[in-house]
Parts: C-alpha cells; structure tokens; sequence
C-alpha cells in the first residue's frame, strides 16, 4: 500500500477505531512525524481493539511497538508475499533505511 493511512500514538483508540471503520482497514501503522517521513512505531489492528472495554486510552498502549516485521523500500512484490507467509503476518509495513513508511 502506497502512503497508507496512519495514526499517532498519542491518538485514543475511539479515534482509531473510527479511522479503521471509516476508510474499511482492519489496521493502522502508528506513525511519528520526524524531518525525514513519517518514522514507524507500532501497529495498531483490529486484533488489539477484540476484548477493548476503555476506548479512551492512547493507541500507544495498545499498539504492537518495534522491533516490527518490516520490509526494506523497493522490495519486490514476490518477496513481500514470501515475507507475509513467512512470518504470518496480514500486514508488513514498508520502510526506508530511517525507518519511514514508503
């Protein structure tokens, strides 16, 4: 996914659940702004909200946190469906040598 939708960590989960609900995503990468991109921190899915009573707590407190499952910038798409199966993973977030989401 080129330039996915992200969230904040500072963000509540009712902003979050809200997102995913409105652009129809089952998770989001948790993102910080840096000089160089949108740095990857976390990811947040629906699998982190299942059993959520508190919609008022920060995705930082939920989120899954680094180290991450990653994939290098210009990985092609056989190695990313490879990387997928390898590691059972729905999602692999892209990322440049800074860390930043692609």
């Amino acid at each position: 996914i080129q330039d996915p939708i992200t969230i904040e960590p500072g963000a509540t989960l009712a902003v979050a659940n809200a997102r995913m609900g409105r652009f129809k995503i089952s998770g989001l990468p948790v993102t910080e702004p840096t000089p160089q991109g949108r740095k990857l921190v976390g990811m947040l899915t629906n699998r982190d909200l299942d059993f959520e009573s508190d919609y008022s707590v920060t995705v930082e407190s939920r989120m899954t946190k680094l180290p991450l499952v990653t994939l290098p910038e210009g990985v092609s798409l056989d190695d990313a469906k490879r990387a997928l199966k390898e590691h059972r993973r729905e999602k692999l977030p892209v990322v440049d040598k800074n860390g930043c989401l692609k």
